[in-house]
């Protein structure tokens, strides 16, 4: 167990983390969140709908990572990048399975990026035209 100062610390370190952090219930609402001040309206996102919130929709995605923790049980990742090979970094979510003060499995999602495999085609073509 954590002492209250372990834990004020991790709190602030989480809200200080520049990465959207959010624990979802298995009816993918939100009961925490780091890095989502608020809603646009000013709301608090919690106990709203994780899906509504940030991707207005009106649910979930079909390749959504925490549908895959709730059937597998097993952390899941999705990559948002249409390309792995883009110059742009590949953003990703990941999702892991965790458990609530009661002991009910809830969801942990959060965002964070790739660096993107800069160049790495144009290398292979250079070093493959050496060995020719």
């Amino acid at each position: 167990m954590r002492t209250e100062k372990e834990q004020n610390l991790l709190l602030r370190a989480l809200d200080a983390f520049k990465r959207k952090i959010v624990v979802i219930s298995k009816d993918f609402r939100i009961l925490a969140s780091a890095g989502v001040d608020s809603l646009i309206s000013g709301e608090s996102p919690s106990g709203k709908c994780c899906h509504k919130v940030f991707y207005n929709r009106p649910e979930p995605c079909d390749n959504c990572p925490a549908k895959k923790v709730m059937e597998t049980g097993k952390p899941s990742l999705r990559d948002l990048s249409s390309s792995s090979l883009s110059k742009q970094k590949r953003s990703c979510l990941y999702a892991y399975p965790i458990t609530d003060d009661d002991g009910s499995e809830v969801m942990t999602i959060f965002n964070f990026e790739l660096p993107a495999l800069d160049g790495l085609e144009e290398e292979l073509r250079r070093a493959n035209s050496f060995l020719y």
